[in-house]
């Protein structure tokens, strides 16, 4: 028999954002870039993807499994 599952996982990871900074100096474009929110790119360091357990979320619930029609069939919060 084949079960169809899909699963979310709570995760902790490094993400890389881009910006043009305009500057007279790289301190000042460090400075501004502080309060900048305006990237033009971004992307997801995949290596330093950690899963994260109960215990490091406070006894919440980090990983759930369900079923092809989204019933939850596990989650491993009481284990």
């Amino acid at each position: 028999m084949k079960y169809k599952l899909y699963r979310d996982s709570l995760v902790k990871i490094w993400v890389r954002d881009f910006f043009n900074i305009e500057a007279d100096s790289l301190e000042e474009a460090i400075e501004k870039l502080e309060d900048q929110d305006d990237f033009y790119d971004t992307e997801f360091i995949w290596e330093t993807q950690e899963f994260l357990t109960p215990e490091e979320n406070n006894g919440n619930v980090t990983e759930e499994i369900y079923d092809e029609n989204d019933n939850l069939v596990y989650s491993n919060k009481n284990d």
